[in-house]
């Protein structure tokens, strides 16, 4: 039997164009650290995985994982992704206006509830 979790995954959309710009390549290391750090401040004590211009957000789940309780837990990660938008929106502005270069970025998220396997080293998970 594995752990029952939600996994969240995140990625921005239009990045690749964006970076290929001479102003955003210089300071994308910077750029993607701090879309990172806000991940980690909606999504505490969860397992974040860095995908480059994205991320997989694993979350534990203790309980039942049907009916009222699933919703309330969705309704709080839908409003955490919310937190995440407006941050990262904050993100993109303030690229834009200190960098002077435009960045009109969104985030594409998906998210799923399963149960996966701690690999060895619990650092990593498999599922299906």
């Amino acid at each position: 039997m594995g752990t029952p979790v939600i996994v969240i995954f995140v990625d921005i959309r239009g990045f690749t164009r964006w970076s290929e710009g001479i102003e955003a390549f210089q300071y994308m290391d910077n750029f993607i650290s701090k879309f990172y750090n806000i991940i980690q401040i909606h999504f505490p004590d969860t397992f974040m995985k860095p995908l480059g211009d994205g991320a997989m957000i694993i979350e534990k789940i203790e309980g039942d994982f049907r009916g009222e309780l699933l919703m309330n837990i969705l309704k709080t990660r839908l409003d955490r992704i919310d937190q995440v938008e407006n941050e990262f929106q904050d993100l993109c502005d303030e690229f834009s206006e200190v960098r002077g270069y435009h960045t009109s970025l969104k985030l594409g998220w998906g998210l799923v509830r399963g149960d996966v396997k701690t690999l060895e080293d619990n650092k990593d998970f498999i599922g299906a």
